[in-house]
């Protein structure tokens, strides 16, 4: 009984020292294996396999290198890119080395069993200073926008990052640019626009479409009223990050507006005004009318930045004067039957800028030009003093005549500021459809139009001190 006990104890022993044999023999093994990851092995999307952990932080060290040199990191709030410093993040590369070191460790049961590759990322810490934050406004969730820039930039992936917004900006809006005009009073169908625009929204990255949108939806489109609400809509574009797709202009200033402030829309014509919203946030119409006066604003999550349009280069045209012989008007008398207007040129830049004020861009936005209107004057054949001597008489050849030589004197015509291009050998081929004997009323007025253009093509030649030829005294004279 003695000799069964003492062989028990003695198997009881042996097996705990074998047992304790194959633990150490095991966990050497497994310190042994973890010094060289396994193939496939991946630290933030960086292949480590097959390497120890020193070759890894050699290897992880210079991909982060090369990363940063592609680009620093950026930002996205609406309507501006703030770049945050790379001191501002910094990368636990040794607790990522352990953290896959842990990963990849077999236990005593799995001594058998070959190592199986794992995955971890580039452990990641941004830290944003309290000037990045104050410049991502209000409006950013910053320890969302923080959480998203760990996990992007923890598989070295994209340098632009888009702020995640709070959800209480979201449901914040406020009037971002407003402007207000007063009615023409013959406007009778602008309440069917006003009820079609008010609550009208442009959602991030989508265009808005007046013809599409407005025009098609009003039982009765009225010329003046459309253009007067796409102007505003226009120049109410100009005063946020709202792009301008597609504009054109009535080519004469309404009363209601400024010269480069207007537009013009035309359904059956294909003639629209298309705006694109770029995003983050959408943008809502809110319009009222209260007498003569009319109020369109925009409504959207208050951004950073500002936008303002600016009008340059504005340039006058001259009117020229066109006068007309009348038999029945007595000897030395004369009647203005039109006035006199100058044309005008302009040019409508918008200027963006950050949330220090710091301008980001100028772009071009129109060039637009609108022909002056010419005075006309009817005058007696002959003067009293001029009662015995004969006129000779001219006719509309002769004019044409000689507006032709002077285009082809003029050598240094400037180009004109509109989409199309016109040149003097335009002018000039028009001008030879004129050279018959007689002409309608309607041919004259066509003729007059190119003479017009060639009045501007000179007026832009005078801004370079440029000497022209003109017609003496501005006048074209004309037997009728």
């Amino acid at each position: 009984m003695k000799n069964i006990k003492t062989l028990s104890i003695t198997l009881i022993t042996l097996i705990f020292v074998i047992s304790g044999l194959v633990w150490g023999v095991s966990n050497t093994s497994i310190a042994k294996a973890a010094t060289i990851f396994p193939e496939g092995s991946m630290i933030g999307g960086i292949n480590v396999g097959e390497k120890t952990p020193d070759e890894a932080i050699n290897l992880i060290l210079d991909k982060v290198e090369k990363w940063k040199n592609v680009d620093e990191i950026k930002v996205t709030v609406p309507g501006q890119q703030i770049s945050v410093p790379y001191n501002s993040i910094t990368f636990d590369i040794q607790g990522s080395i352990k953290d896959l070191e842990e990963k990849v460790k077999k236990r005593w049961y799995e001594f058998f069993k070959k190592a199986q590759p794992k995955q971890v990322p580039l452990y990641v810490n941004v830290s944003l200073d309290e000037d990045i934050i104050t410049q991502l406004g209000k409006a950013v969730d910053i320890e969302q926008t923080i959480k998203l820039m760990e996990e992007t930039i923890s598989y070295l992936g994209e340098h632009e990052i888009e702020a995640i917004l709070s959800s209480d900006a979201l449901l914040t809006e406020e009037i971002i640019a407003e402007t207000t005009w007063t009615v023409p009073k013959d406007y009778g169908y602008l309440k069917m626009f006003i009820d079609k625009v008010n609550g009208l929204e442009i959602p991030a990255n989508t265009n808005f479409s007046f013809n599409e949108q407005v025009a098609s939806e009003v039982s009765h489109f009225g010329q003046k009223e459309g253009d007067f609400v796409a102007s505003m809509i226009y120049a109410l574009a100009l005063k946020t990050n709202l792009q301008v797709v597609e504009r054109a202009s009535q080519g004469e200033i309404p009363t209601y507006t400024k010269a480069g402030l207007e537009a013009h829309v035309n359904p059956k014509n294909n003639i629209d005004l298309v705006i694109y919203n770029p995003g983050p946030t959408s943008y809502k119409f809110l319009i009222q009318q209260a007498g003569s006066e009319l109020n369109l604003a925009l409504l959207s999550t208050p951004i950073n930045t500002s936008h303002e349009y600016t009008i340059e280069n504005e340039t006058d045209v001259k009117f020229h004067t066109i006068i007309r012989y009348d038999e029945d008007l007595k000897p030395g008398h004369e009647q203005v039957i039109q006035t006199g207007q100058n044309g005008n040129r302009v040019e409508v830049y918008k200027t963006n800028r950050d949330s220090n004020g710091t301008v980001v861009s100028k772009e071009l936005i129109a060039r637009d030009f609108y022909l002056p209107q010419p005075k006309i004057i009817l005058k007696s054949p002959v003067s009293d003093e001029e009662s015995n001597v004969v006129e000779e008489e001219t006719n509309i050849s002769s004019d044409v005549s000689q507006i032709k030589e002077i285009i082809n004197n003029n050598a240094n015509l400037s180009e004109l500021s509109t989409p199309d291009e016109v040149d003097e050998n335009v002018i000039l081929e028009q001008l030879d459809l004129f050279n018959g004997e007689e002409l309608t009323e309607e041919q004259l007025r066509e003729l007059l139009g190119w003479l017009f253009l060639f009045g501007l093509l000179s007026s832009s030649s005078d801004e370079n001190n440029t000497e022209q030829p003109t017609l003496e005294e501005n006048e074209v004279e004309s037997s009728l």
